[in-house]
């Protein structure tokens, strides 16, 4: 039977490929084949999706109503950036009614809304969050005020402020150890230097016992936007 692949981890792929990394160089990162890397990112490029858009699905088929359809193309205008299995869950939070990947592609393409029009419309919406977040960061905070806190943290003045290696994928857990062993240890009160800590919106960087934690410590908090600044 193939390994399954945890769905963080094809995330992973997907972002290491948009970061220019070869899909050879993605494999031997992830330790996984060639092959399941390109099929990855085969998929995404099609559906916007690391899941398989068929998997079915189950109980009775359900059909978007002409209501429904009205519901989603006010969805996709309000959510542009947002990614297909998003946009399942998201009507089925609201119709009650779950669909495919490929279902809700079919009925965006049935509204007329192309994958060229989302990605036109996302880039230009996406401008506008980088520009507001850099602005933000550039007039609240200082350079020695900021640790830019991922899988791969990396401060480029000083190195690596903090490092764990472990085999696997990461999951909360581990982020949440790592956090409170490694680097809370060498965070300051604001405004002080390493007093703001910056993560991206990873799910298991979404913890809000951690959050609060750090700013009782009177450490800030800034989660970058859903597509980062380059």
């Amino acid at each position: 039977m193939p390994k399954e692949f945890s769905v963080d981890l094809r995330w992973r792929v997907v972002y290491l490929y948009y970061d220019d990394l070869s899909t050879v160089d993605i494999a031997n990162t992830l330790h996984m084949s060639k092959s399941i890397v390109n099929k990855i990112i085969k998929r995404y490029n099609r559906w916007a999706c690391v899941e398989n858009p068929f998997k079915g699905i189950p109980g009775r088929r359900k059909q978007f109503s002409n209501e429904d359809l009205e519901i989603l193309r006010n969805l996709i205008t309000e959510k542009v950036d947002w990614y297909l299995d998003e946009l399942v869950y998201e009507m089925e939070c609201i119709t009650g009614k779950r669909v495919s990947v490929a279902a809700l592609w079919r009925s965006l393409q049935y509204l007329g809304i192309t994958r060229k029009k989302l990605h036109k419309a996302a880039l230009e919406r996406n401008e506008i969050i980088r520009a507001h977040y850099l602005a933000t960061i550039g007039e609240h905070y200082t350079q020695n005020q900021l640790i830019f806190l991922d899988e791969s943290a990396k401060d480029e003045r000083k190195g690596f402020v903090a490092v764990d290696i472990f085999e696997g994928s990461c999951d909360r857990k581990k982020f949440v150890d790592f956090v409170l062993d490694q680097v809370v240890p060498i965070m300051n009160p604001y405004p002080g230097d390493n007093s703001v800590i910056v993560m991206d919106n990873a799910k298991i960087h979404h913890d809000n016992e951690l959050v609060v934690l750090l700013e009782e410590l009177g450490c800030r908090v800034v989660f970058l936007p859903l597509t980062p600044p380059l």
